[in-house]
């Protein structure tokens, strides 16, 4: 029972990492969320990682980014730094993602 593990590995592997997100990118409320944990490196990452991967779901929502080309959800991502409907957008683009990857 490996075999759907190991191809879901390769698929992975051929989805682009997310975009890295600068405070500067950052909307005025965003800004002033980041500005609070901006002093703890660890926390301003995840914040910039999380909300970096939000925006790139909105595009594939928007029909701005193909749902195959939506980039691997990274690694320190904290649904705590998204509001309950921004994470149906991570969601809904999530699973677009994985229904393109197998051609369904």
């Amino acid at each position: 029972m490996k075999t759907p593990l190991v191809f879901f590995s390769v698929l992975l592997s051929l989805v682009p990492s997310a975009h890295a997100l600068t405070p500067e990118q950052l909307n005025p409320d965003e800004k002033k969320q980041y500005d609070q944990i901006k002093s703890d490196p660890a926390a301003a990452k995840t914040y910039l990682d999380t909300r970096g991967f939000f925006k790139e779901c909105l595009r594939v929502k928007n029909g701005q980014l193909a749902a195959k080309d939506l980039p691997v959800q990274p690694a320190d991502y904290d649904k705590a730094d998204v509001t309950t409907a921004e994470q149906k957008i991570v969601d809904d683009a999530a699973f677009q993602n994985i229904m393109a990857l197998i051609g369904g």
